[in-house]
């Protein structure tokens, strides 16, 4: 009942972030025509292991600390080292997201899983053939077997963007200017917007951990703005050409995962959200 009473009150944030549009939104707004949306049962990835689960053919396992996340990237077959670190509060789980606790996203072709430390909601985009992107839920407090819940609505504010996604439901990366706790800061020389292979070097990655070696260039990763920060005075090699990233966070909880296997954080990465689609990768140790 806690996490629902925090879901509704994040949902009432939304609605005034948004201007109210949420309120004046239907079915219809999501429905793009012959594809129904919102009506459309899905068979994406994360909808074939629902049904495998209540079927009961196959079962997920809850670890301590991260629940029953090691066991569904198994099942969706995402690897572990596909592991990217974001400490910008660009999730509508924003509360629990911070530069000391960043968000983790996990991903394959076809699915893109979220888990954000001591939540226990875990958050999921998946590639259906007919609908698109399809976004779901998985809630590790609600009682009986594991359930994925479609989401619609809240997901689609963002998701859904003439702007960044064409106009239909779709996947985004964002870069932005994040203050000391994780903010988006809105009145600054750097805009927050949709990353993709287009998006110069030195403007990716603002609000993300970045490790790797890549010369001279500079990105955006790594930092945090003050309000009022001006662009030109910058200092980018600070969090340039990193190797780990300790010193900046306490990356032990996500070590847990990886169960002292090397990971890998991709300096360029691959199909993140369907918009960098470079193949370049950084091997890194967190």
């Amino acid at each position: 009942m806690q996490l629902k009473s925090s879901l509704w009150f994040l949902g009432a944030l939304l609605l005034i972030v948004a201007g109210g549009v949420l309120s004046a939104q239907t079915d219809a707004d999501f429905d793009h025509g012959i594809i129904a949306y919102s009506k459309t049962s899905p068979t994406d990835p994360v909808a074939q292991l629902q049904k495998r689960l209540d079927s009961g053919e196959v079962t997920l396992k809850s670890e301590p600390h991260l629940g029953y996340l090691p066991a569904i990237l198994r099942e969706l077959k995402v690897p572990v080292s596909s592991q990217t670190l974001v400490f910008s509060k660009t999730s509508f789980q924003f509360t629990q997201i911070a530069p000391s606790r960043p968000r983790a996203l996990y991903f394959n072709d076809e699915v893109y899983v979220g888990y954000v430390q001591d939540s226990p909601l875990l958050e999921f985009a998946s590639v259906d053939p007919k609908l698109g992107a399809v976004f779901y839920t998985l809630d590790e407090e609600e009682k009986g077997p594991p359930r994925f819940k479609r989401e619609i609505y809240f997901c689609l504010i963002c998701h859904d963007s003439s702007a960044n996604t064409g106009g239909v439901p779709g996947f985004m990366t964002l870069t932005v200017a994040p203050d000391k706790t994780g903010n988006a800061l809105r009145f600054v020389p750097v805009p927050a917007s949709a990353m993709s292979d287009q998006t110069p070097f030195s403007e990716r990655w603002g609000g993300w951990y970045v490790t790797g070696h890549h010369g001279t260039q500079r990105h955006r990763g790594n930092t945090t703005f003050s309000p009022g920060a001006l662009l030109e005075r910058m200092d980018w090699s600070k969090g340039a050409n990193l190797d780990k990233l300790d010193g900046l966070i306490d990356t032990s909880p996500l070590r847990v995962l990886a169960r002292g296997r090397r990971a890998t954080i991709p300096l360029l990465p691959w199909n993140v959200f369907g918009l960098l689609w470079s193949r370049s990768y950084a091997a890194c140790s967190l």
